[in-house]
Order: structure tokens, then C-alpha cells, then sequence
């Protein structure tokens, strides 16, 4: 159950930066390589997370204590 929720949810947020590749998108190129390399560090994501360390709370229906890759300033 914990590697499926991580897996939707990685495919969101995935989903949410694949205009930073676009050709018109206005980042510079080294803007647009920052943005590629954390994709890559989600597309990477579950099996690279500590999912002993991750749990799941029953009553709010998330997972809590996930390390997600760092997202871009």
C-alpha cells in the first residue's frame, strides 16, 4: 500500500513540473537542468526512498515521514 500511494503521488508531482521541459518555457537552461535532474530524482523515487522509515496514518489516509527529493528554488 505504501509503495502504491508513493507511487500516485510521485506521479503528481511529476505531472505538476513537466512544463519546466517545455521548449517555450521561459526558465534558462540552467533552470531547465536544475528542474531535469529533480524529475529524474522523482522518476527514481520510491526506490530510492526509506520506506521502513515511512508510515501510513489510518485516520487521515497519508503517508507521513517521506523524504521527498528537493524540489527547485
Amino acid at each position: 500500500m505504501k509503495l502504491n500511494l508513493l507511487r500516485i503521488t510521485r506521479n503528481a508531482i511529476l505531472s505538476g513540473c513537466d512544463w519546466t521541459q517545455s521548449n517555450d518555457s521561459q526558465l534558462s537552461d540552467a533552470k531547465k537542468q536544475e528542474w531535469l535532474t529533480y524529475r529524474q530524482a522523482l522518476r527514481d523515487f520510491p526506490s530510492t526512498a526509506d520506506l521502513d522509515a515511512i508510515t501510513y496514518n489510518q485516520d487521515l489516509h497519508i503517508l507521513e515521514n517521506v523524504t521527498w527529493p528537493t524540489k527547485p528554488a
